[in-house]
């Protein structure tokens, strides 16, 4: 169990656990790759709606290199002290042993968290 926790704005984002495999659903991973799995709980701490755009603000750097999100399950649109649980879905090279998680829209400031795997 990993159990990372990372502020993004009034969201807390708890990172609790990460797989890697060859296959997801009914995919399998191509060539030299494997599928990333983040699983996290995410809760709003503010007192307004808070609507988060996975594709756009969430994605991982490995040895500078980006790699977008691939898919993601979990409620984006979060009313005031609501929680969500899900998972984040990337494909990565195999032998990744860590990575930089990021969340931030494309021009603004990110936020960056180590994994390690």
């Amino acid at each position: 169990m990993v159990s990372k926790r990372i502020n993004y704005g009034k969201l807390a984002i708890t990172i609790e656990s990460i797989e890697n495999k060859n296959s997801f659903s009914s995919k399998k991973a191509e060539n030299n790759d494997e599928f990333l799995i983040i699983n996290l709980a995410l809760k709003n701490n503010a007192t307004v709606q808070t609507i988060i755009f996975p594709d756009e603000e969430i994605r991982i750097i490995i040895s500078n290199k980006i790699f977008p999100l691939e898919n993601y399950k979990f409620e984006n649109n979060l009313d005031p002290a609501q929680e969500s649980r899900g998972y984040l879905l990337f494909t990565i090279p195999k032998d990744t042993k860590k990575c930089n998680l990021q969340f931030g829209k494309t021009a603004l400031p990110k936020t960056n968290t180590e994994l390690k795997f």
